[in-house]
């Protein structure tokens, strides 16, 4: 009875050790909606206001996309509206939810000719493998939505001091995208770009004037300089 015991115990134990790690909080690439209040007002806002506009371009993200329309307000509106940009960040979004708004009809009726893709920085919490598996699930589902836009997909940008544990978990997972993307040739109307670059010095330390205190979220000259980045990448006729 003993020994049966033992044994159970030290399978039990195999099982446990040799398991593949759990993530770390829920599965980012399986939909999840978004139960805060502000987060589905706006969902529903949007619903409405993209059947009204028909946009030719549309950003879609967290806080740092949502901010176009505040931080970075200067560069949008003399750059990306007169493109027939529209822009429905949501502050705190996660691959997670944006699957859920894709799922509940928030873009049906709808066919620009054009996405920026900016998502992943919300949940930066979680494993790297999950983050990474939470924006090709989205990608997926774009491209399923949308079969004849172009996708621009950009890294997750910079946040945090250089050398921190955060600093390189995101440049893990932008290497872990960019490697799928580049791997599986299915994702033929999808184009990568990591432009974090624009935020840093020569040093890796964040240009002066670039960030807020919590070096994440962007000032105005930084979204200056990402805008210019992305531009010419739209490549969309005025």
């Amino acid at each position: 009875m003993l020994r049966n015991s033992f044994c159970s115990l030290a399978l039990a134990w195999c099982l446990v050790s040799f398991a593949p790690h759990s993530v770390a909080g829920p599965n980012l690439s399986v939909h999840q909606r978004d139960e805060r209040p502000f987060a589905i007002e706006q969902h529903e806002q949007f619903r409405r206001s993209l059947l009204e506009q028909k946009p030719r371009i549309l950003f879609i993200g967290d806080s740092l996309t949502s901010r176009w329309q505040s931080t970075g307000k200067s560069y949008w509106l003399h750059h990306f509206e007169p493109l027939g940009a529209f822009d429905v960040g949501i502050e705190g979004e996660t691959s997670a939810g944006l699957l859920w708004r894709i799922q509940d009809g928030e873009f049906d009726g709808i066919s620009p000719e054009k996405i920026v893709l900016l998502i992943g920085s919300s949940s930066i919490s979680s494993n790297p493998a999950n983050i990474a598996e939470g924006v090709i699930a989205v990608l997926r589902q774009l491209e399923r939505a949308f079969p004849a836009a172009t996708i621009l997909c950009l890294g997750i940008l910079p946040r945090d001091s250089l050398g921190s544990p955060i600093r390189e978990k995101v440049a893990e997972v932008n290497q872990m995208v960019a490697r799928r993307l580049a791997e599986d040739p299915s994702f033929g109307h999808v184009h990568y770009a990591d432009l974090g670059y624009v935020l840093l010095a020569d040093d890796g330390s964040f240009r002066p004037g670039y960030m807020m205190p919590d070096q994440d979220h962007m000032l105005a000259p930084a979204y200056d300089a990402l805008g210019a980045a992305i531009l010419p990448l739209l490549s969309v006729r005025r």
